[in-house]
């Protein structure tokens, strides 16, 4: 029975910490969005036609 749980508990970590990863990239992600957004708005600015 204790190696069921261990079982359990191992799982529910490789998840988390699964899921942990994934949020991190994803914010990454997210910030060079923001970045790539902001410098294309300056180059909208710069260029007049």
């Amino acid at each position: 029975m204790v190696f069921f749980t261990l079982g359990y508990m191992i799982i529910w970590l490789l998840i988390l910490g699964y899921t942990f990863f994934i949020h991190k990239q994803q914010w990454k992600l997210e910030r060079e969005l923001a970045v790539l957004e902001e410098l294309l708005d300056e180059g909208k600015q710069t260029v007049q036609y």
